[in-house]
């Protein structure tokens, strides 16, 4: 059950503004959402929703949107800034409902699991079944490491990292402290630099840099993150990154990436702050994005000419209305190769009734 009270120990600004609702036991949608449960409302889009929730609490910035008390029927509370509130009680209950699955209770190495002589591990953190840990590794406190881990030579760990099953940690990575790793993913791998000599045979390059995660990073299942050539690949703090995504050697990543599931960026790309990269979509090597720019799902930079704060799309990406205008364009090109037809037709009949006469 979710207080009132407990959140505005956090919150401050919270308030209920209308009924009598002060405590829930869960949340979810607009539509989905039950009378013992709370839902938020933070976009217009979902207006017509609000009539037919059968929401118990509503959490809604009641002075942005004055209509939610017309609207919606049950208990309305009011905070300025609804998704830091979203956010944490997600993570409660999220802990609450898969706490178990996500993180051992206890502490220790379990007795499957291989540690070889020069690991550090701290007492208060877990160290799974039949996980493998190589030496001169530092595991930090509460750090949890779940089954079949590997986590190669010289790797950290911050303190209260997660890391799921079958993650693979290869040797002189650094994670940050509160990062989530879900299952699958490999990181600080070999990088793919890969030339060709005179006779066009191929030649893969020794990767000879590290991997750095900043703190509080959520890498999803199946990501692949590649060690630097030289020097690092680096990715900031607070970085998401979704299922299946592939960040490749050398690049560097500022703090609060959002890159979707599908989407690679290409090595040594130079990604700033607050960027966001739609889902299936692409970074070329050695290109970049600048601070708080976003590229739209199923698209492509080939060159790094845009400004800080773009919005992009296509292939290659253009600023967000030119491609729009590009992609009208060519919606048109098929009725404008049937007119240029039938005006050629036309044209030639003209030119045989000309030379008749």
């Amino acid at each position: 059950m979710v207080t009132f009270e407990e959140l505005k120990k956090t919150f401050a600004d919270l308030e209920i503004v209308r009924g009598q609702r002060t405590s829930f036991k869960g949340f979810s949608s607009l539509k989905l959402a039950g009378c013992d449960e709370a839902s938020f409302f933070v976009d217009e889009r979902y207006r017509d929703e609000l009539s037919a929730s059968n929401a118990g609490v509503l959490i809604a910035h009641t002075k942005r949107f004055p209509f939610v008390f017309e609207a919606f029927k049950g208990t309305v509370w009011h905070s300025p800034d609804p998704l830091p509130v979203l956010a944490a009680l997600g993570a409660h209950l999220e802990k609450v409902k898969f706490g178990d699955d996500e993180q051992w209770s206890e502490v220790g190495v379990h007795p499957t699991a291989v540690v070889e002589e020069g690991a550090e591990i701290h007492p208060e953190a877990f160290v799974g079944p039949y996980c493998v840990v190589r030496k001169g590794v530092v595991i930090e406190a509460r750090v949890s490491l779940l089954a079949y881990v590997y986590v190669g030579c010289h790797v950290k760990i911050g303190a209260r990292a997660v890391v799921g099953s079958h993650v693979s940690i290869m040797a002189y990575t650094q994670i940050g402290k509160e990062s989530r790793i879900m299952a699958g993913t490999v990181l600080g791998s070999k990088g793919f630099g890969v030339l060709r000599d005179g006779s066009g045979k191929t030649a893969v390059l020794p990767q000879l840099g590290d991997l750095s995660v900043g703190e509080q990073a959520f890498i999803g299942s199946n990501v692949t993150i590649d060690r630097a050539t030289y020097g690092t690949t680096r990715v900031g703090p607070r970085g998401c990154i979704d299922d299946l995504a592939r960040v490749g050697h050398n690049a560097h990543i500022g703090s609060d990436l959002i890159l979707c599931s599908l989407s690679a960026i290409g090595g040594s790309a130079t990604i700033g702050d607050r960027v966001t990269v739609g889902g299936c979509s692409a970074i070329k090597d050695h290109t970049g994005l600048g601070n708080d720019s976003t590229l739209t799902g199923m698209s492509g930079i080939a060159n790094h000419k845009f400004k800080p704060g773009s919005v992009l799309r296509g292939v290659p990406a253009q600023l967000y209305p030119d491609q729009l205008r590009f992609e009208g364009a060519l919606r048109r090109v098929p009725k404008l190769i049937k007119r240029v037809k039938d005006l050629e037709k036309r044209l030639e009949q003209l030119e045989n009734e000309e030379r008749e006469l």
